[in-house]
This record gives C-alpha cells, structure tokens and sequence, in this order.
C-alpha cells in the first residue's frame, strides 16, 4: 500500500485533503476528490511483524486443563475446520512453545541425572551388584509420585518433572544407608543373610524414617499452598512427597528381599525368571491410575454432590428457606412532622407515627412462603430422582456394551487367525476366491461393528462422566449385567407418591394459597397512629393524641376478576394433577407388561439360545480343524453365533432400560 503524510497545517480537515490540487500532463489542476474517493476511515491500530512478516495473535489462558493437550486439540481442529490461504501458516507460542523447550531440557536432564546417580553409586560403594539394588529406589518412589499426581488430579508437567528429579536423589540415600549398614554387618562377621537383613532394617530404621519425613515435612507448605506460584509449586511438592512416603515403605519390605536375591544369585548365571518378571509385571501395572472403578452407589454420591443442577437444586432451597423464615412483610410505617402557625400566631411543632396493616393477611402470606418451599423441595426431590435414572441407565449400558466389545474383541481375533490362514490357502491353492471373499467381507463387517460399538461406548462414557461433572474417567463396575429391580407390586391400583405428583400437588396448594390471599385483600385495611403536638399559646404543654382507622374496599370490580383468574390457575392445576395421576398409572402398568416380556426373553436367552450359541461355536471350530467343514460353512455357523449374542446384549439392554424406569416410577 501506498501511503502519503500531508503537514499538520495542510490537514486540519478533511476538506483539505479533498480540494488538494492535482497537476495533469496538460497543465490543468484537478482536486483530489474528482480522481480518488477520501473518506475517514477506521484502521487497525497497530500492525505487528516477525520477520518481515504480519502476525495475528489469538490469546488465550488455560484453566482446569494442561497445556500440552488443550494444544493437541486445538491444532486438530484448527486443520480441519480453518482452510487458511496460501501464505498463511499457524504457530503456537507462550507457555506451549516454552513447554516444547522445557520437555526438550527435561529429556536431556533426567537421563543425564539417572546417569549421574549411577556413576556415584557404583564409585560409591565399587560394586555393579549394590549399585543396581540400591538403584531401585528411584521406580519404587516413581510409583508413590505417580499416584499421588493421580489422586490430587494434577497433570504431568514441567515442575513436575524437576520434582522427578529432585525425588530420584532422595529416593536412594534410603537405599545407601541400608546396603551400608547390611556391608557393615557382614564385614564384623556376621554370614547369615536374613539376620544381616533383619538387624540391619532395624537398625537403620529411625535413619530412613527420618530421610522421608524432613524432605516431605519440608515440601508440605508448597504442596497445599494457594497463593502465587502454587500451580508451579504444587506439583513438584506432591512428586516428591508420594514418592518418598511410598519409596520409604516400599524400600524397607523391597529392598531387603531383592538383597537376599542378588546375593544368591550372581548376573552371569541369572536368567529371565517368573520372579523377574512377577516383579516387571506388577512395577508396570501401578503405572495405571486411571480408569478408576466405580459402583453405582458410588457415581450416585459423586453425582449428588457435583452434578451442576443439584447444585442449581440446593440454592433454590435455600432461597426459600429464607423467604420461609424472614416473617411478615408489613407495609411502610410513617413518620410525619409538622411546625409553623397551627394554633395561632406562635410557631408549634407537631410529630407522628401511624402504621397499617389488613387483617389476617400475615398468616395467608406466610402459608404462600411455605408452600413455595414445599414445592422447590419436591422440584428437588425429582431432579435426585431423574439424576439417579439417568445415570443408571448409562451406567448398566456402558456394562453391556463392554462385555460385548470384549466378547466381539475375541471373535475378532478368531476371525484375524481364519483370514491368515484362507489366504495361505489361497496362495496355495487349496481354496477358491470365492471362500476367500466370503472370509475377508465378514472380517470388515465385523471390524465396522466392533468401530461402531466403541464409539457409541466412548459417548456413553462422556456423558456418563457429564452426569457426575468431574474431570475423573470413571469406568463402571458391577458383579451384574442385570440391573437389580425392585420387586414390582401386585396392585397396580395404589396411590403413586411419585415427587412429580407431590410436586404437582404443590403446584394446586399455592394456587389456592395464592387465592387466600387475594380474598384477603378484600378485608378492612386497618390503620394505627400516634401524635404529640404543642400549644404554646394556651399553657405551653404537649398534647397526645392516638388515632384508629379503617380502610374498606369500595370498588370491588378489578378485584372479582383477579379473583376469578386465580379460580381458573387452580382449575389449571387441578386438571394437571390428575392428567400427572393418570400418565403415571398408564405408563407404569406399560412398563409391568413390557417388563415381564423382556424378562422371559433375557431368561430365555440365559437358559437356552447362548449355550447352543456356544455350543455351536465349540462344535464349529472343532469340525473346522478336522476337516468336516469347510471355510464358508464356518463364517456362517459363526456368524449366527454373533447374531444371537448381539440380539441378547440389545434385549439385557431393554430390559435394564425398563427396570430402570419402573424403578423410577415406584420411587417416592
């Protein structure tokens, strides 16, 4: 763009800039405004650079998240939903991009610092054998820290990671001062290893106790601390805290035992053993902290104190709470004064106070505070009960949909080991196209179904953990697929204390509480009053004077309608109360004859169809290895193996559903 700066003098308007005159090839002038449009417009107000290059800056902070994942998101969404121009290109920068820089660092220094930690073990006490067994404190404490970091829900980060490091060089002084004792022990004479062991934890028992709890003593005031800096704090104190509480415990049942084993076994003779790989095995395993199980009664209490519209629920029954208790609103009391000639020529003064109030309208209006109350706590009650409905229903259908995932995993590799084999055959021969075919189309349709079936599992699981608003992945977890039902009662004809009936029954109390009320306002108005007056002209005293009135309602026109209008709200209310009544008895007797269907069914499929199913399966897969039957013959036989599986998860499926509701119905 091309830009020209005119003088201050020459700019004081924009007329100035209009009438500039413009010179042409024949020598005639010509105003600006006649060539060009000028116009005061808006620009921005600074254009940054980066190597000669315009930048725009999209900010943003993180909150409740960890940076490194929030980007991840981000730059996928960002490729797939913004189409940028040729020339355009996005870089993330600020604490991502420092990050990037700092796990790069972090890469370098831990494997630097284990490295270190080593080379001073072994000059330390001249033996690979001692440098090796001490150097198994540093997983043992990883695993306290690691957990720790779980259970405060802390992400993985930087400071944490120094944390780490800080953690791996406390970790083995523990570690030193055992296997320096155990050395010294047996260097007095002492051969017997497991009183070396013995003696010698409990000899440097105090020692190692105290190496724990000063350094974590010490991390405690970052670790709960909330002020500046404690999002940085927090983590390395919660790393190093789990890890030496853990590392402390472990170390003294651990690292004696792995002592008695070195010693009876030297690394030129030892082999991969199942105790190595017991010991592998389970350092693994407490690696996973998440999923986390939960029951049902579980999720149920979390949700109860962290879903958002409990939460909504609570202050609303707080709010009229209050409202029940704060008393009688009475009008505005009045206060008057008056001074000048009011008895004669000498100036007197005059003060008063009155107050008005309608008959029984104090008792009416503390019914209607009462009754609003009534009805937020039975709003209540029903968001409890349909949180609970909800969840279950999610809860059981994410069990179902599992067990089948885990059964269709297990066909899938079934399928996996036909298809090598059809197409060894097939290279040799031995089988047609046609068996080929029929092998490779039901391995992709069942690989669709099982992408379909994790899918639907993830979004069950989002909106499972939706329902209990936390950041946790909770997986659910019960001895049953089958969800355990109440007992359903014979009569079907009892009184439903359903809180959408009691809330309805509330709904019809206030409107007659409101109706009370505003008969009310047709009584007498009375009014009481007081004055104190003096008359200086006559004996200089003050007077006193009390006053009583009445106030009766003479224009009864407006208030007959509103009267009216109230009789039609509990008219309304009435009506929904019993079409609330009725709903309810319909749909639960639906639900009884719908139960017992499904619940025949699901038996059915118990007792009879999934034991031929397996039967079959058995029976196919053995034919298949002797040769009875060929390929096509064991793709179909399984393929009504999985059918009928399936048909049995959707009918456990609808049959939990249906339990669920009439639960939900029966509820009070």
């Amino acid at each position: 763009d091309l830009v020209l700066r005119l003088e201050e003098s020459q700019r004081h308007q924009l007329s100035d800039v209009r009438n500039l005159l413009v010179p042409t090839p024949r020598g005639l002038q010509v105003p600006l405004y006649q060539l060009a449009d000028v116009d005061v417009i808006n620009g921005p107000a600074q254009i940054q650079r980066e190597d000669a290059k315009r930048r725009i800056v999209v900010g943003f902070n993180v909150r409740g998240r960890d940076v490194k994942s929030i980007v991840q998101e981000l730059q996928a969404k960002v490729e797939q939903q913004i189409p940028l121009s040729a020339g355009y290109y996005v870089t993330y920068g600020g604490a991502f991009e420092n990050l990037e820089k700092a796990t790069g660092r972090l890469l370098v220094a831990v494997p630097v610092a284990l490295a270190l930690i080593f080379i001073l073990l072994y000059f330390a006490f001249r033996s690979l054998k001692e440098s090796l067994l001490i150097y198994t404190a540093i997983p043992l404490s990883a695993i306290g820290g690691i957990y720790l970091l779980a259970l405060r829900g802390l992400p993985f980060s930087i400071s944490a990671g120094i944390g780490f490091i800080a953690l791996f060089g406390v970790a083995v002084l523990n570690g030193i001062v055992l296997i320096a004792e155990y050395n010294r022990l047996r260097a007095d004479g002492e051969n017997n290893l497991l009183k070396v062991v013995l003696k010698g934890t409990k000899t440097r028992l105090r020692p190692v106790l105290m190496t724990a709890f000063v350094a974590s003593l010490g991390f405690l005031p970052m670790a709960i601390s909330q002020g500046a800096g404690a999002e940085v704090q927090r983590p390395l104190a919660t790393v190093v805290i789990g890890g030496l509480l853990v590392a402390t415990f472990l170390t003294l049942f651990v690292l004696p035992i792995l002592f008695i084993l070195f010693e009876n076994f030297s690394f030129k003779k030892m082999k991969i053993n199942k105790k190595i790989v017991s010991i592998v095995l389970l350092i693994g395993l407490s690696f996973e902290a998440y999923p986390q199980k939960v029951s049902l009664n579980e999720a149920l209490a979390i949700a109860e104190k962290e879903n958002l519209s409990i939460k909504k629920d609570n202050l609303l029954m707080q709010y009229y709470a209050k409202r029940k208790t704060a008393g009688t609103d009475l009008p505005l009391t009045t206060l008057s004064t008056e001074i000048g000639q009011i008895n004669g020529p000498t100036l007197d003064n005059k003060i008063g106070i009155s107050q008005s109030f309608v008959l029984g309208s104090f008792a009416k209006q503390k019914q209607i505070y009462q009754q609003e109350w009534q009805l937020a706590q039975s709003n209540q009650n029903l968001d409890r009960l349909e949180l609970k409905r909800n969840l279950s229903e999610l809860f059981y259908r994410i069990l179902v949909l599992s067990k089948q995932e885990q059964l269709w995993t297990v066909t899938e590799a079934q399928y996996l080991h036909l298809r090598e084999k059809t197409r060894l055959s097939l290279e040799k021969g031995l089988i047609n196209i046609v068996e080929s075919s029929a092998v490779e189309l039901q391995y992709g349709a069942l690989q669709n179904k099982l992408k379909v079936l994790r899918a639907n599992i993830n979004e069950q699981k989002s909106l499972f953990q939706v329902l209990m608003n936390s950041t946790i992945a909770y997986e659910p977890e019960a001895a049953s697929l089958l969800y355990p039902s109440k007992q359903l009662q014979e009569n079907s004809n009892h009184d439903i204390l359903h809180p959408s009936v009691i809330m309805a029954q509330h709904t019809l109390d206030l409107a007659k509480a409101n109706l009370k009320l505003e008969k009310g306002k047709l009584l007498p108005e009375l009014s009481l009053g007081y004055s104190n007056q003096s008359f200086r002209d006559i004996d200089n005293k003050r007077y006193h004077v009390f006053e009583v009135g009445i106030g009766l309602p003479v224009f009864f026109g407006v208030k007959k309608k509103i009267l009216k209008a109230e009789q039609y709200k509990i008219a309304i209310a009435e009506n929904e109360l019993d079409q609330q009544k009725q709903r309810l008895a319909m749909e639960l007797k639906q639900l009884k004859t719908r139960w017992t269907a499904q619940h025949a069914v699901v038996e059915n499929y118990q007792t009879l169809q999934l034991p031929k199913a397996e039967q079959i399966a058995k029976a196919a897969e053995s034919q298949y290895l002797k040769g009875e039957i060929n390929y096509l013959e064991w793709v179909q036989l399984a393929n009504q193996v999985l059918q009928v599986q399936e048909q049995y998860f959707e009918a456990l499926d609808e049959l939990n559903q249906t339990s669920i509701a009439l639960d939900y119905l029966l509820s009070k």
